[in-house]
């Protein structure tokens, strides 16, 4: 799963660095709408600090919703939470592993992005979508303290509209974990020792722009 960490955060990077122009940000200032998207989606949880313990994390599903404000055509900044149920068990590899030895997960995510929508027209008004942040995650497990972390979200997608004040959002999204090692003794954390985990999120929902509805 960390394979394709780099090369991931460095598409990302190098969008927005060709996005943020001084004329980029001047034309962001001159007009607001908001809006509000809850959304549905599966969450990957990255396990590989947990397979070395011989256990593996289930696909869950995620459920969210954002606070949006557009700032122009081109930009707009989200405030979102996320929630996962993730449930993990004894990995295939372990000699006769125990089905019913499952431990569940928690995973809350708090973040706020700014998000960059480029393309789009009257012959095709799909736009893709770049978006990059800043928050935490939570993990609590069903015994002991919980767990949190700073983390980056950074993302691709794309927005279609559905009419002049509902669109179409669908992104897959990576939760980069700045993973710290438990301090305590009964307190969980997902990884050995201080590392980055990357937690995928596939996701879709819609946005409706509630103020102002007139464009």
């Amino acid at each position: 799963m960390r394979s394709g960490r780099w090369i991931f955060v460095a598409l990302l990077a190098a969008g927005f660095s060709l996005a943020v122009t001084p004329s980029a940000v001047a034309q962001a200032l001159t007009e607001t709408r908001v809006g509000v998207n809850p959304y549905v989606g599966i969450f990957i949880f990255d396990d590989g600090e947990l397979q070395p313990l011989g256990r593996e994390a289930n696909v869950a599903m995620m459920l969210g919703a954002r606070l949006n404000v557009g700032l122009s055509r081109r930009w707009q900044v989200d405030a979102a939470y996320g929630y996962a149920q993730v449930e993990t068990e004894l990995s295939e590899f372990v000699d006769f592993p125990d089905p019913e030895d499952q431990i569940e997960l928690d995973v809350h995510s708090f973040y706020g992005a700014a998000d960059f929508l480029m393309g789009g027209s009257q012959e095709i008004p799909t736009r893709l979508m770049l978006s990059a942040g800043l928050g935490f995650l939570i993990v609590n497990p069903e015994e002991g303290d919980g767990d949190l972390d700073f983390m980056i979200p950074l993302a691709v997608g794309f927005t279609h509209p559905v009419n002049d004040w509902v669109t179409f959002r669908g992104e897959v999204r990576d939760h980069v974990q700045f993973c710290s090692t438990a301090d305590t003794v009964g307190e969980f954390a997902p990884c050995l020792g201080d590392e980055l985990l990357n937690h995928f999120e596939v996701s879709g929902g819609l946005e409706f722009w509630v103020w102002p509805r007139e464009r």
